[in-house]
């Protein structure tokens, strides 16, 4: 409101393509024109049909920062990054968790699936196969089946199975924006099938992350009322902030790989070896890199205590198009996690040097000065 936009609390359906209805939180009724609209309306969990009837109690994301005590065991119903990261919070404060799920961290590379799994074990996070299928109340235990016939017997159920669009209440045909049960439909400008309407974020069926939504939120406004146009195509790192902590960005290697073939190269350093790692003794995780024989990088992954933060050079290297040997050039303060980095780049940057014809003269020349 002090840079002069006029916040209306509530919630909007569409009349007609340019004009809106709010029902706001006072109770009252409130009719909004627009020459033109962005929509950010976000996603909600998603609940799985056994327990939408209501005789199951369960939490998600949104009401479990409202818990006032912590439940002696909990069966997390779904293993991606909100579903890790709230099973090891709550393992943590006291709870006996398992996690339900087909697999654990599904997106991600094999090694970082070893290195979790393993983690979450030592911890005491049981791992239960299969997608959970129903729940049952027994006195005042829950006990959640799966689709491998696996059963567990829990005090609490926390939902983490995915999210879907906030879109119900929107009423998007009365102004002709075509969507479906992903979300939105946008192009690549963000602009939907009407063409003073763009949307951005979580409710355009996309990858889901809030770094994500705030530079497409960006990028909509800006195509909406400055006459050149620019393109929502980005590099998008992300992060799952266990611990240790899982950060990736580009290609994984089993993408780099099936998309590059015999050309697709990787280097890779377990964390155990790293000086600053053994300074803070830690010892689970990796570094790892993907890239080409010309060395140009195409992705990244990081397993450490610090993986979100080394994960952003990785990004600006990729999107800067630099190769290996050109991050092997740029200094990194030791004993720094991210030295890792420069040290890996240089192995590949020598090899490189040092092979092929151009390799065979360097060796020539280094025999006979």
């Amino acid at each position: 409101e002090k840079s002069g936009a006029t916040v209306i609390l509530g919630k909007a359906s569409f009349v007609s393509p340019n004009e809106l209805e709010v029902a706001c939180n006072d109770g009252t009724t409130k009719a909004v024109w627009a020459k033109k609209f962005v929509l950010t309306v976000g996603a909600q969990p998603v609940i799985p049909a056994f327990l939408e009837g209501g005789s199951i109690p369960f939490s998600t994301y949104l009401d479990v920062f409202g818990w006032t005590e912590v439940p002696e065991s909990i069966a997390v119903l779904g293993g991606g990054p909100i579903g890790s990261e709230l099973a090891q919070a709550f393992s943590r404060l006291g709870a006996k968790v398992y996690i339900v799920a087909s697999r654990l961290m599904p997106k991600e590379d094999a090694q970082v699936r070893q290195v979790m799994e393993q983690v979450f074990q030592d911890e005491g996070i049981e791992l239960v196969s299969g997608r959970a299928t129903g729940a049952e109340v027994t006195g005042k235990k829950i006990t959640v089946t799966t689709s491998t016939g696996a059963s567990v017997e829990v005090d609490h159920l926390l939902v983490s199975a995915g999210r879907r669009p906030n879109l119900s209440s929107l009423k998007l045909e009365n102004a002709k924006v075509k969507y479906d049960e992903k979300g939105i439909v946008v192009d690549g400008r963000l602009r939907t099938s009407a063409e003073h309407i763009a949307a951005a974020g979580d409710c355009t069926g996309g990858q889901q992350f809030t770094h994500l939504a705030g530079f497409q939120a960006f990028v909509a406004l800006r195509n909406l009322v400055l006459p050149l146009n620019d393109s929502a195509e980005a590099l998008v790192p992300r992060v799952t902030f266990t611990d240790p902590e899982v950060g990736h960005v580009g290609l994984t290697e089993e993408e780099h790989k099936k998309k590059h073939g015999s050309k697709a190269k990787v280097i890779m350093r377990e964390i155990k070896g790293v000086d600053r790692a053994i300074c803070e003794n830690e010892s689970r995780g990796f570094f790892k890199i993907m890239y080409l024989p010309n060395g140009r990088i195409t992705g990244a992954t990081i397993v450490c205590s610090r993986a979100g933060e080394i994960l952003n050079q990785m990004a600006t290297a990729i999107g800067a198009k630099m190769t290996v040997t050109q991050l092997a050039k740029v200094m990194h303060a030791y004993p720094s996690f991210s030295f890792e980095i420069q040290s890996m780049a240089a192995d590949v940057a020598s090899d490189m040097a040092f092979a092929g014809c151009v390799g065979n003269l360097y060796k020539w020349l280094a025999k006979r000065f």
